[in-house]
């Protein structure tokens, strides 16, 4: 039977609601895939072993089986740049089928007693070619008769000619964290005073936009904060999921004239999700807008805003019989707060006070073997010098598979965002480089990657995804995945581990009973992290 992704509550979700619109799609063309029933063997892929043609087939004579942990297929085709694909092969037994998109892969497992179909869709991004592939997981597998179809056109529900221009309606906005109070809702309140605002500091701080339904959107209508005394620079990105981004408007500039809107066209897209990415302005390094309107048509054109939705259960009341704690319980109201100076918790093996909660021992699995997706706001209010581990994948040994860190220290190293931004890596100067640690996916160490930068008193959004060992991080604006195949019994974690570090040499203090008098002599007197917004699913095969 299939394996598929199960999204059933385990503990706590705190409310996600899902709104499904029909939508017609015309089928675009097929993609040339060299000999994708493997009829010629190996012809046209790169095979790696354990690896061989079987007789047992799907169609023809022929498919491709893999029984062994290194077993794959792989090829490159070519492919449109920003179009949507589906990626679809036949599998028995069990098996990973999947698509690498420069660098980032999209994949899926199944398969049966007999043949089944897996498919997996993704978009190109700018990527004129990509590579496919089978790989093993878990069991033997045999895999036949692979098609990559083009997506084609979609006409937006409800309207098949999509003519006119006309005030979209906006059901909510969010950011990537990292305002300053002036949150994004303020964008679409009607409220056009100064003080009504979303403001975030630094190139790459994003604002999204959601339709509610798919339309089409051709342009942007801002009021942008001091429209009169600066041009606010920035790229426009729309999406029908929220997750693969078409770029339709690229260094956008407001005309630094204008106090009122001002009309930015867009490269029309059939779109549910609207993001505005900030690259700063001609006076300072700020993102502020007043006001925001979406023009297009197909999709709600009702500009009364959407009631509040009814409060879903919230951190005070969910059932904690799941999860340990290390330290006192940290539900305050709709939120956590986890002080590790103030819990001083210690552990085997630990390097500074914790307060953290973790899955149960008897609950723990490999990551393999479950779905699990982890969300939550992260306010960080930290002093200078500090260095926690907010959130973990933990091996049953002890080891890496993702953690992520909060640091002001002098630590190096870091592979930059994908925007460009640099760690600040100078310690004790009150600026936090915020980065995960991932397992490399041949197990011979970890990466660091880092996420963006903060200071004390900000707070950012953080997911980290575990799709049976394929992990995807996300914060500030930024994505990044990779397959963590760790067959041990892992668990999650999250809090605040604060490393008993020092910042400058980045030398442990190893005694527990010196980690008092480190913290002192760091000044280290304030070590608050406050979640909230959190929802956690969890679904164990």
């Amino acid at each position: 039977m299939n394996i598929r992704t199960r999204k059933t509550s385990l503990s706590f979700v705190v409310g996600t609601a899902l709104a499904l619109a029909s939508t017609s799609f015309v089928h675009g063309a097929s993609v040339s895939i060299d000999n994708p029933g493997f009829e010629s063997g190996f012809d046209g892929w790169t095979d790696t072993d354990p690896s061989a043609v079987s007789g047992n087939a799907y169609a023809g004579s022929s498919s491709a089986k893999i029984s062994g942990a290194n077993g794959k297929v792989e090829q490159y085709v070519d492919v449109t740049p920003n179009t949507d694909y589906t990626l679809q092969a036949y599998v028995k037994g069990i098996g990973k089928v999947g698509a690498d998109v420069n660098g980032t892969r999209f994949n899926r497992t199944g398969g049966g007693s007999d043949f089944e179909p897996v498919s997996v869709s993704f978009n190109s991004g700018s990527a004129t070619s990509v590579k496919i592939y089978a790989n093993y997981y878990g069991g033997e597998g045999r895999f036949d008769n692979f098609t990559l179809e083009s997506a084609g056109s979609t006409t937006p529900p409800g309207n098949s000619t999509c003519s006119g221009n006309e005030n979209l309606s906006i059901s909510t906005a969010t950011d990537n964290g990292t305002n300053d109070g002036h949150g994004p809702l303020n964008t679409i309140d009607n409220d056009l005073t100064d003080e009504s605002r979303w403001s975030s500091n630094g190139t790459g701080k994003t604002i999204t936009y959601d339709l509610g339904e798919v339309a089409t959107v051709k342009a942007l209508q801002v009021k942008w904060f001091k429209g009169n005394t600066r041009s606010s620079f920035f790229d426009v990105h729309t999406s029908t999921n929220n997750s693969n981004w078409n770029a339709v408007l690229l260094s956008g500039a407001s005309s630094g004239s204008s106090s009122g809107y001002e009309t930015h066209d867009v490269t029309d897209s059939d779109a549910r999700y609207v993001r505005i990415t900030g690259l700063e302005n001609s006076a300072n390094t700020w993102n502020s807008i007043v006001e925001t309107n979406i023009y297009g048509c197909g999709g709600d054109t009702d500009n009364t805003p959407d009631p509040t939705p009814t409060p879903t259960p919230t951190p005070g009341n969910f059932d904690m019989s799941d999860w340990d704690m290390e330290g006192a319980d940290p539900r305050v109201g709709d939120t956590m707060e986890f002080d590790a100076l103030r819990e001083q918790h210690v552990t085997p093996n630990g390097n500074g006070w914790r307060h953290e909660l973790k899955i149960k021992q008897e609950k723990r699995v490999a990551m393999t073997a479950v779905f699990e997706d982890f969300q939550a706001n992260i306010k960080v209010e930290m002093s200078d010098g500090s260095k926690a581990i907010v959130a973990q994948h933990h091996a049953s040994d002890t080891g890496t598979i993702m953690k992520l860190y909060v640091s002001d220290t002098s630590e190096g190293g870091f592979t930059p965002t994908n925007a460009g931004v640099e760690s600040d890596s100078v310690a004790r100067n009150g600026i936090f480089d915020v980065y995960v640690r991932l397992a490399r996916e041949d197990g011979s160490g970890e990466d660091k990657q880092l996420l963006g930068t903060m200071v004390s008193g900000q707070n950012f959004d953080f997911r980290v995804i575990n799709d049976h060992g394929y992990v995807t991080v996300s914060a500030f604006g930024e994505s990044f995945s990779r397959t963590i195949e760790d067959s041990t019994d892992s668990y999650l974690k999250f809090g605040n581990y604060l490393q008993a570090q020092d910042p400058e040499t980045r030398e442990d203090v190893d005694n527990s009973d010196d980690w008092a008098a480190f913290y002192a002599s760091e000044g280290i007197t304030e070590s608050l992290l406050t979640f909230s917004s959190i929802n956690y699913i969890r679904n164990v095969d």
